[in-house]
């Protein structure tokens, strides 16, 4: 069984606000970002499961370092959570360092949406959800419910309507990825959004290659 995201809340805006009000923001060592939590509204459980929760929306991680980085340095609001959420659901990949259950047969990571879109396109442009899933990612796919409404919410170019996944109108576009599927500063970086550099720490250009049709904007 591999899960592509864990299971605490749904990714909804309100969430990320939450998640987010409570974060440091601003750059320290692991143990004063620890600290910092233990006091916060989640206290010593953050570090159970919303801690990978938030690392898989990358709201913030760890380097090699033991230096805590976040994504916002400051608030934000409900509007600015559901735009980073259509941003970020359209660059996550599977294997990352945050999903260490499953995907052994993936020799690299996939983008989540973009994987899903391609195999549609060799299938008519619908199928069974669980079983494309299983298909693509060659396991048997946990929390099919939380993808599904990931799916509906924030993809802008897949559907899921009574268990069948199909593309909607929207333009389609190839993305391809090389990445390191345990690098988690790159998996970090990968959520940057170029237009906006005061909204992340860093702004260098992130480390995934991307191969478009003409004109689409990818």
């Amino acid at each position: 069984m591999a899960d592509p995201i864990c299971r605490w809340r749904n990714a909804t805006p309100e969430t990320v606000c939450e998640i987010v009000e409570e974060l440091p923001k601003s750059e320290m060592p692991e143990d004063e970002f620890r600290d910092s939590m233990a006091k916060s509204k989640f206290g010593s459980e953050f570090f159970r499961t919303p801690y990978q929760f938030a690392c898989q929306l990358a709201l913030y991680f760890i380097d090699d370092d033991k230096i805590y980085h976040p994504r916002f340095r400051n608030n934000i609001s409900i509007e600015e959570a559901d735009k980073y959420l259509h941003h970020w659901f359209s660059l996550y990949y599977v294997p990352n360092p945050y999903t260490k259950k499953g995907f052994k047969e993936i020799e690299r990571p996939l983008f989540f949406e973009q994987t899903l879109m391609e195999k549609l396109k060799l299938k008519s442009e619908s199928s069974n959800f669980q079983d494309l899933l299983k298909q693509t990612f060659k396991d048997e796919i946990g929390e099919i419910d939380i993808l599904r409404n990931l799916i509906n919410k924030y993809s802008t170019f897949l559907k899921v309507e009574n268990d069948i996944i199909s593309l909607t109108e929207k333009g389609k576009s190839k993305m391809e990825i090389n990445v390191d599927r345990d690098d988690k500063k790159s998996f970090f970086k990968s959520f940057d959004e170029k237009t906006d550099s005061s909204a992340s720490p860093y702004t260098n250009p992130r480390q995934i290659i991307f191969y478009g049709v003409p004109g689409c904007g990818k």
